[in-house]
């Protein structure tokens, strides 16, 4: 029985359900009602299933609805049995008495509601969008704390720190209150910021124009060591790392495999890969990969456009990736060398992938045989084996290799007619495939530590 289907709060599998992190489950605020009513705090990032079926949906809002009630409820009991005239509270002669006070605050709406535009959605308040919220300490297993006062007792006591505060809609942490609250608002308030281009929606407008730049070439932010310009400052920062010393270079190590990483996107895109998580589909083909990137570089191979062509042999690529991949080949460059055999490469990759010669090392392994090979392009082909599939046609007599080996070798022997023209093709077949098969693995390497 799949984990994915089991309702976290009955533990039954169910084919009805909603997701605690979907647009439906952070309306109905089922993390918080979760942590609140059941003391069982939940994060996006939880091994549990994150679903709750629609029967214990329905019986979370009546127990949060009697918990609301419940609290409201004792505040009017405390105003009963502790009346506030009982209570001796000394007036300053300073301040305005309090019709003066409500003129004075029906003035600053009126002038508040003027300018405001009708057609802007009202914010809610910090206060309402954190009413009831489970208050949990990431250091320890406290469990759900009763308010942000608590959980600040808590830290000051048991931690002598100040508190960190975690979201649980998407597990982000934060040192400072007022970074914390203004994020949970994003949680709570509508994405009424839209791009006129795509139509995507935004939650600020900063975060809207900071998108905008995705749309144009315009790259302003430069580096001034340099001089290579990025769209935004957070790439500019990324990027700035790299003039650092080697010793102050912040390094993310792999705890599978040790492998060192520059940025930690880089790891955790490497992780996906331990972990076979592909999160990215094509949805032409069918094929996913581990990042963003990576899916964009593919998508196109299926472009017949081919708008980037070298200045030196006018060959046109469909990437600008390839463009620049290729024109590496007009020169004698090869700046990356074996420490073990001393042979020179052009590209990073290869030299990573040459090592292996030397190691022995097999990290591609077939899931279906448990057969290990030492590059991924040659566990493509061999999977084929099982599969069945035979990608490369003959135009004369219709048949299929699974190969381009053993389809140039056809061509040959049987029709004799391995023209400029097909080979050329099958070059460029081969260069698409590779490109397709090493995407991933190239975007991830570019971010290795060389040590």
């Amino acid at each position: 029985m799949s984990g994915k289907t089991l309702c976290r709060l009955c533990g039954r599998n169910t084919k009805e359900y909603v997701n605690m992190f979907s647009d439906e489950g952070l309306k109905r605020k089922l993390g918080i009602k979760t942590a609140t009513c059941l003391q069982i705090p939940v994060s996006v990032c939880d091994v549990l299933p994150t679903i709750i079926c629609h029967r214990c949906c329905d019986r979370l809002d009546d127990s949060y609805d009697l918990f609301e009630r419940a609290s409201k409820v004792q505040v009017f009991l405390e105003s009963i049995y502790h009346p506030i005239s009982e209570l001796q509270i000394k007036e300053d002669p300073d301040s305005p008495n309090p019709e003066k006070l409500d003129e004075l605050s029906q003035q600053k709406l009126s002038k508040k509601d003027g300018k405001r535009k009708k057609d802007m959605p009202s914010k809610p308040r910090i206060c309402e969008a954190l009413q009831g919220y489970p208050w949990t300490c990431v250091l320890c297993n406290s469990g759900v704390l009763d308010s942000l006062q608590d959980l600040s007792q808590h830290y000051t006591n048991s931690h002598n720190r100040p508190p960190i505060f975690k979201c649980i809609h998407c597990g982000r942490q934060y040192d400072r209150y007022r970074s914390f609250s203004k994020h949970c608002m994003l949680h709570q308030s509508p994405k009424k910021f839209e791009c006129n281009i795509c139509g995507k929606t935004f939650n600020q407008k900063s975060i809207l124009n900071a998108h905008a730049l995705v749309h144009t070439d315009n790259r302003p932010y430069p580096c001034e060591i340099c001089g290579k310009s990025f769209k935004s400052t957070y790439a500019l920062a990324v990027h700035s790392k790299l003039h650092l010393p080697v010793e102050k270079r912040s390094k993310f190590s792999c705890e599978l495999c040790g492998r060192i990483f520059k940025t930690k996107n880089a790891l955790e895109c490497h992780g996906k890969m331990h972990n076979e998580e592909r999160d990215f589909l094509c949805d032409i083909c069918g094929k996913s990969f581990v990042s963003k990137g990576s899916l964009i570089t593919h998508l196109g191979i299926h472009s017949e456009e081919k708008s980037y062509a070298c200045n030196i042999c006018n060959r046109g690529f469909r990437t600008e990736r390839l463009l620049s991949k290729h024109s590496v080949s007009h020169t004698l460059m090869k700046p990356y060398q074996c420490e073990i055999c001393y042979k020179s490469f052009r590209e990073k990759g290869t030299l990573t992938a040459h090592t292996r010669i030397h190691t022995g090392v097999t990290p591609y392994k077939c899931d279906i045989c448990e057969k290990s090979f030492r590059y991924l392009a040659i566990l493509v082909v061999h999977k084929r084996q099982h599969t069945g599939e035979k990608p490369y046609t003959c135009s004369n007599c219709n048949r299929n290799f699974t190969n381009s080996s053993n389809y140039k070798k056809h061509l040959k022997r049987m029709h004799n007619s391995l023209t400029n023209t097909e080979d050329s093709k099958e070059k460029e077949s081969e260069t698409v495939i590779a490109e397709h098969e090493l995407t991933d693995m190239e975007h991830i390497q570019s971010e290795v530590v060389v040590t």
